[in-house]
Formats: structure tokens, sequence, C-alpha cells
């Protein structure tokens, strides 16, 4: 029992010490290439360096991984990161808004926001409990965040597999990393003529949907935030492929649930792009979409021109830019 004991003791510790996803923020050896499986976590330990700054964000989910830095950067004169990442909810927008403020000097955050990610029912992923952007989300009615936090995967023998894999790379210095330097998520095109409809949304991100006012207030909290630091915000309403739209369209709460966010975005931000509509339709090919929520580079390339065209409709190719003290018809 003893025996099993230290060699059990053994593992974890070689996990923690060789830290392979980069959750814990420790570098005892001096490893220079980690595994990248966390972009919340890697990403974070990116932009609390001091060495790392930016001026202009990008926040959103994994569906807005393609949004591209480099045309923000074009476009404003700023150096952009992309910050999203997988699963990414309010709690993730904010906690990250929190994180920029305290660690860079923005000028402009961009905030991609899903329809899905407003549903009450819908529960952040634990992989942001875990990481370290978690401590900047400071409300009563979540969690706890202690200062050190431990991986329960570091528990694993799989995560000593990669802890050996990861002293492999440094020792033969094979770096491998799923996104650029920038942030941006490595080009995506589709190889087959059609793409998936992800019908488990159904079942997962729509299920039981209402909208979370609690998550509403996050919103509101980044406004206020942006405000009071003077930067400038740019949010905008994710697109989904033309046949999942349909999908939502034929269920009513869907339908309903549509509507009502778009109104109470008007009722948080002074304007938005829209790219939740049907207009997609005319962008409903393999060539724009990987799946039927998540954008090829080529559609990414064209949301993003839109964002940074932000108060000249005229000009837009695929949303609509919403005036909030003149529109009311949330179609």
């Amino acid at each position: 029992f003893t025996t099993l004991c230290i060699l059990y003791l053994t593992l974890v510790g070689i996990n923690i010490i060789v830290d392979p996803y980069d959750k814990i923020g420790f570098n005892l050896l001096n490893l220079k290439i980690k595994g990248v499986f966390d972009h919340r976590t890697n990403k974070f330990l990116y932009l609390d360096n001091p060495n790392n700054k930016y001026e202009a964000f990008i926040l959103g989910s994994s569906r807005t991984m393609q949004i591209q830095s480099s045309i923000v950067e074009k476009e404003t004169g700023y150096k952009t990161f992309n910050y999203a990442v997988y699963t990414a909810t309010p709690e993730d927008y904010l906690a990250m808004t929190r994180h920029i403020i305290k660690t860079q000097n923005p000028k402009l955050i961009i905030l991609h926001i899903d329809f899905y990610s407003l549903n009450e029912s819908l529960q952040p992923t634990n992989q942001f409990f875990e990481s370290p952007l978690f401590k900047y989300l400071n409300t009563s009615d979540q969690k706890k965040s202690n200062f050190f936090f431990f991986p329960k995967s570091y528990l694993s023998f799989i995560a000593l597999k990669d802890s050996i894999k990861i002293i492999e790379k440094n020792i033969k210095n094979k770096e491998k990393s799923v996104y650029l330097a920038d942030g941006v998520s490595y080009p995506q095109y589709q190889k087959n003529k059609d793409y998936k409809l992800l019908d488990e949304y159904w079942q997962n991100e729509y299920k039981n949907f209402k909208i979370s006012h609690n998550r509403l207030s996050y919103l509101q909290e980044i406004q206020n935030l942006c405000q009071e630091n003077r930067i400038k915000l740019y949010v905008s309403l994710s697109p989904v492929s033309y046949n999942h739209y349909l999908k939502i369209q034929s269920a009513t709460i869907l339908k309903q649930g549509e509507r009502s966010i778009k109104m109470e975005l008007c009722k948080i931000f002074p304007s938005y792009v829209d790219f939740f509509n049907k207009n997609i339709k005319e962008y409903s090919t393999s060539r724009y979409w990987m799946d039927s929520v998540h954008p090829s580079t080529i559609m990414a390339t064209l949301l993003t021109y839109d964002i940074m065209s932000n108060e000249n409709n005229q000009t837009k190719k695929v949303g609509h830019y919403i005036n909030c003290q003149k529109d009311t018809n949330f179609q």
C-alpha cells in the first residue's frame, strides 16, 4: 500500500512539475514547449506575461477563433490579440474583460456573442472553473476560486503520458501549436462538398431555453467597464448557417428567444452587428462553413470586415448594423 501511494504521488508530482497542459502556470523545468489543449489557460498565461502587450482584443467562443486579428490591426493600427476560447459564455467574456483591463492597455474590445450562450440552462464548462481566468469572475453565486487550483486531469495516467511526450518534444525541440501568435486558430477550410448540421445543439446548448438575466448583467458590466476605461466596444451576434437557422425558427421557444435576445442587447449596448438572421442564406455553402455553426476562414474574414465597418451598414456583406436608438424591428 505504501509503495502504491509513493508511486501515485510520484505520478502526480511529475504532472505538476511538467504541467503538460499549462494549467497551473509553473515552469520549474524551463520548458519551451507545452501542450496546447486548454485555450483558456494558454491564452490567459500568455497575456499575463508583462512582455506581451496588445491594444485590441477579440472575445468569444470557438466560433470567434477565426475572426482575423490581422484585419483588425490593419483597420485600426492597434496590435490585436484573439482571446476567443472553446465554449465561452458571458462568464468568460466578463472575466476576460477584467483580465485585459488589469494587465493590458486596451483601446478596443470586439465582443462576438453566441445566441446559445445566454441560455440559463447552459452551464459554463468545467475548464472555465479550473482555469486561472475564473478568479476574475469574482461573483458570490459561483464556485469559490483558490489562488492555487489543481486540475483533476493531473491525477490520471493519461496526463503522465502527455507529460512524457512534452519532455520528449522539448528534448527534440519539436514545437506544435493550434493557433497563430495573434491568437487566431490556423486557417480552416471545408474539404467536403457538404457541412454537417449539428443536431446535438438541440440536446445541449438549446435545451430548456430561457434567457439568463444574470448573464445579461455580465454583458451590462462589460459595457460599463468599457465606458469607465474609455475602451471602444464593438459588439456582434454571431451567425449560424442557413439550415441551422431554419431549424431554430421551427422551434417556437427558440424563435421567440432570438427576438428577445436582440431586444435585450439593445437595452445594454447602443449598437451591434447582427449576423444571426435569414440573410445568411446567401452564404450557405461549404465554402463558408466548417459545420453549421463554425465559419471557415473565408466566412470569418467577411465577418471581420463587417465588424470593422461598425457604423456603416452600406459596406456590410453579411450582417446588419443595429442602431438601438432607431431600430425596433428585429428580424
